[in-house]
């Protein structure tokens, strides 16, 4: 089994994980508050078009914006909140559409809530969290997409009260996913070669690792240190700062030299021209993206047009044309775009492209 990236049949590892943009047979798809838009890659002004719209229940509204949007073999597949008129016991279900919205039709009912999903190589992967006998239980599942009336496979599973099963993202013949509980944070790797699963990237100093991503074939990741206090001091301090990268099977650790710190525990995201460092959103800290090309600092962009507001933003590094900004703030959900083709000039900015209401309004 390949660990080279396949575009015709692997997880766009590159959009994120629980997709809300990806791309495919030439063109850009959005999801925005229960929309579905689509946009031609070449055209020369950004101009996403409604093709569809996502049932939405009050009950489950708050997650089902933060599920998967991926386009795979020519379909677009979607997880959306299922109608209680059409079967109360479904919560969830996997849906395919062709890439213009039309022919709409159910392929796997979820009885449970799905937390993290993806589909790779013929397989939909998710975690779900379960009652077993009383207590809580989570499992990374799999389902062939071609035998979707089976039961799903259990890849692995756990009993964690305060934890659960997250950040599913497939590359290659590995299914990265973070695995939590009350004491700490820990990545683990599904082996596709050998059902084999296996905690990556430990740290004696008891640092918990976060893959930041995932480029020509190495993993780039921080280890995160838990405050032991209200304070944000542990996030500032130099071992939270650096970023190492791996082989994919964990082995072979470095300090990445090449990618310079930001004053915080930060986002680090890497295409094949540029480096892209952003600080975590907290107060009191800047909220500049700084965009370096071999070692060297390109551009700055501010990240958000209101400082006062608080908001989750989300980067996407996306393709070699744009990277994508996932936002929420008390107002609005949004999504924006950079043309990467004006970083050299320095006149790169985030810009709207998409943007509705917010639930939390």
């Amino acid at each position: 089994m390949e660990d080279q990236y396949i575009p015709e049949t692997d997880y766009p590892y590159m959009f994120g994980n629980n997709l809300q943009v990806t791309t495919g047979n030439g063109s850009y798809y959005f999801r925005n508050d229960g929309q579905l838009y689509k946009m031609d890659q070449n055209s020369k002004k950004p101009e996403p078009q409604l093709i569809d719209t996502i049932y939405s229940a009050p009950r489950l509204r708050a997650g089902s914006d933060s599920l998967l949007l991926q386009f795979y073999q020519d379909k677009l597949y979607t997880i959306e909140p299922k109608s209680p008129q059409t079967d109360p016991s479904i919560q969830y279900e996997l849906v395919q559409r062709d890439t213009d919205g039309r022919n709409r039709h159910t392929v796997i009912d979820l009885p449970h809530t799905p937390v993290s999903t993806a589909i790779h190589r013929g397989y939909l992967y998710y975690s779900v969290e379960v009652k077993d006998q009383g207590k809580n239980k989570q499992m990374l599942l799999r389902l062939a997409l071609k035998e979707s009336s089976q039961e799903p496979e259990v890849l692995y599973e756990t009993h964690n009260r305060d934890g659960g099963i997250a950040a599913v993202i497939p590359y290659g013949s590995q299914i990265y996913f973070i695995e939590s509980d009350k004491q700490a944070i820990y990545t683990m790797r599904y082996n596709l070669r050998n059902s084999q699963v296996t905690r990556l990237l430990d740290n004696e100093d008891e640092g918990s690792p976060f893959i930041k991503a995932i480029h020509n074939q190495r993993i780039y990741f921080s280890y995160y240190y838990p405050p032991k206090s209200d304070e944000i001091s542990d996030l500032v301090e130099e071992p939270a700062l650096k970023t190492y990268s791996s082989q994919l099977n964990g082995k072979d650790i470095q300090v990445e030299t090449g990618i310079p710190p930001a004053p915080i525990n930060f986002n680090a995201l890497i295409d094949d021209q540029y480096s892209y460092v952003g600080p975590s959103r907290i107060e009191g800290i800047s909220d500049k993206l700084k965009i370096y090309k071999d070692n060297h600092l390109i551009q700055t962009i501010r990240m958000s047009t209101d400082a006062a507001t608080p908001e989750i933003q989300l980067l996407i590094v996306g393709d070699e044309r744009y990277m994508f900004m996932l936002g929420t703030d008390y107002s609005k959900t949004y999504i924006q775009y950079l043309d990467k083709r004006e970083i050299e000039a320095g006149t790169a900015n985030f810009k709207m492209l998409l943007e509705a209401p917010s639930m939390y309004r």
